[in-house]
């Protein structure tokens, strides 16, 4: 969902979401790597911290030795390209950028040595017209473009010496070697879909404090833009008491470790039907556990509030929703010049390797897209005043078969199908609210209750845009994912509201 993008609506996130934040960055951090990647697991070394030789604003280096370290890039088959930091001279480097004024002096590192690099912020002198701050290093244009993205950020900390910084992207249609305020940069250019949108990736090598920093650039930013940002930005080293931003200093010895822990099932494995018989219907209230504060500011977990869903309405365009100042911008412009929105192209896709071959499209069909208004109400039926309470909901497509229940996929098929997925070009999707019809001085001022008093009923609307084949397999999951059972959703117990 997108948040309203004035500077003044991003007060101080909470330590908790703070912390789950922080779990997701380092879960995409895994999940945007390509596979081999994601995968790639790295010896466990014996911590040996080196203390720091200079400060930062010295421009010196830690690592002992006298080899010129620089960053290159290498192709792998047609849409691979690989980027590397190493020694100039070797032969191999024949992709290497041309020699620029600031060459600096660096090394590697042998056996368990583990190097304490200097915790550093990312000072931006430069930002595009229009684009505000969304979250911790990440930015976008204040008036929602069609492709939204902006740009986000990661700056790595090589503290197994900066030669071993080496990563493999796929599905590359252009790759540009550059110099970014007298420091080695690859811009990349990547497929972002089979019809031919793409997005955009640059990294640059920071050697006299031992970074590495890789911008993810959306498909509404220009090239010549972010390479603007980019020569704007500065590595300033904290002070004492700053805390680190998400995203800042992430150690390389760590950075794409596999973590022990549980993900979710695409498919439900007990006995599914037993399971879905925990369906609630329109109009019936229900338990869930709601993420909340109390009066004094403490966060906390309540299942003192009961959900209910009290109507659902369908419509061909946006009129149920009123005018709202809270539609999104994308919304807006999925509609006719009679208001009606506009069909959804869905793209049947043969995946590609994202070496040799890129995603091909190998059919395509239209549907029409339809608005899905939901009104709920929340009860609190504890004995205490709750503030911030989370609202999380989502529209889950849910289909019988002869084996049980399961996710509907449009583009199931069999071995002979030429296709790997399915992708929709219009505004249709399930998943996270699309739309709510209230804001508050909270978090990032929307999908929260800012107070419910004991006995209390609040009342509100949320909506999304569906394909119109989707209709007839609509569930609501409440405060649970909504992409895929899972034992929270399954227990909680998901709303039939289909059509």
């Amino acid at each position: 969902m997108r948040m309203d993008n004035r500077n003044n609506m991003f007060p101080k996130m909470p330590d908790e979401m703070r912390a789950m934040v922080e779990r997701e960055v380092e879960k995409q951090l895994r999940m945007d790597r390509p596979e081999s990647d994601r995968n790639r697991k790295k010896p466990v070394r014996k911590m040996v911290i080196v203390g720091l030789a200079a400060a930062m604003a010295l421009g010196t280096t830690v690592f002992a030795g006298t080899k010129i370290y620089r960053m290159y890039s290498q192709q792998v088959g047609n849409y691979g390209v690989q980027v590397k930091i190493g020694e100039t001279d070797k032969p191999e480097q024949e992709n290497a950028l041309p020699n620029g004024e600031a060459e600096t002096d660096g090394g590697s590192l042998t056996g368990d040595t583990v190097l304490e690099i200097p915790a550093i912020k990312v000072k931006l002198n430069y930002l595009p017209e229009g684009m505000v701050q969304w979250e911790e290093t990440k930015y976008h244009y204040e008036t929602d473009t069609e492709l939204q993205g902006g740009i986000s950020f990661v700056v790595y900390a090589m503290d197994t010496g900066d030669d071993a910084f080496q990563i493999l992207d796929k599905n590359v249609v252009s790759e540009e070697k550059i110099r970014i305020s007298e420091h080695d940069g690859v811009y990349l250019e990547l497929q972002r879909d089979a019809g031919g949108s793409t997005y955009a990736r640059l990294y640059v090598f920071y050697p006299e404090s031992h970074h590495v920093m890789e911008m993810m650039i959306g498909p509404d930013v220009s090239r010549e833009e972010a390479i603007k940002i980019a020569e704007g930005m500065e590595l300033v080293e904290l002070e004492a008491g700053e805390t680190p931003e998400v995203g800042m200093n992430v150690a390389w010895s760590t950075a794409f470790q596999a973590e022990a822990e549980t993900e979710v099932e695409t498919e439900f494995q007990g006995n599914r039907i037993a399971e879905m018989k925990n369906t609630h219907q329109i109009g019936e209230a229900f338990s869930s556990e709601f993420f909340a504060q109390d009066e004094n500011g403490e966060s906390l977990h309540t299942d003192s509030i009961t959900a209910k869903v009290t109507s659902v309405q369908v419509a061909d365009d946006l009129s149920p929703l009123n005018g709202s100042e809270y539609i999104d911008d994308s919304w807006l412009n999925a509609v006719d010049e009679n208001g009606r929105l506009l069909p959804d192209e869905i793209r049947y896709i043969k995946r590609g390797d994202g070496i040799d071959t890129l995603d091909e499209i190998v059919k395509t069909e239209q549907a029409a897209q339809k608005l899905v208004l939901v009104t709920m109400d929340y009860t609190n039926t504890g004995e205490r005043t709750l503030k911030n309470v989370l609202i999380s909901n989502g529209l889950i497509p849910i289909c019988e078969n002869q084996d049980g229940y399961s996710i509907y996929d449009r583009g199931a098929g069999d071995e002979q199908t030429p296709w790997d997925k399915v992708e929709s070009t219009g505004v249709a999707w399930c998943g996270e609210m699309g739309f709510f019809n209230w804001r508050t001085e909270y978090g990032n001022g929307g999908n929260y209750i800012g107070e419910i008093s004991p006995g209390e009923t609040v009342t509100l609307q949320m909506a999304w845009i569906v394909d119109e084949d989707q209709l007839e397999y609509l569930y609501m999951a409440v405060n649970s994912y909504p992409y895929a059972f899972t034992e929270e959703g399954l227990k909680t117990g998901y709303v039939d509201i289909r059509q």
